[in-house]
């Protein structure tokens, strides 16, 4: 994480960049495996990553992922799942 945050630094393109912690992804999870949701459409806005649409994405079986970030570094992390 530390080889990113300095990349996007060295990049002029640190907007902020706030990783979550998987602890809070797996809370995230767990609150809405709780809802019996299908087809579900997610979308994160200042999706950094995508680290978080891809584990959110794994609670549902068929669900799409929309994801809006500033940074094209951090964009081009993205899982193919992500839009």
């Amino acid at each position: 994480m530390r080889n990113l945050v300095n990349e996007l630094k060295q990049n002029g393109q640190d907007y902020e960049f706030y990783p979550t912690t998987n602890e809070i992804i797996d809370i995230v999870c767990n609150d809405i495996n709780r809802f019996n949701i299908k087809d579900a459409k997610i979308l994160d806005v200042g999706a950094g990553d995508g680290r978080v649409l891809d584990k959110i994405g794994g609670c549902f079986s068929n669900c799409k992922l929309y994801g809006i970030e500033k940074s094209l570094i951090l964009q081009e992390k993205w899982s193919g799942d992500i839009f």
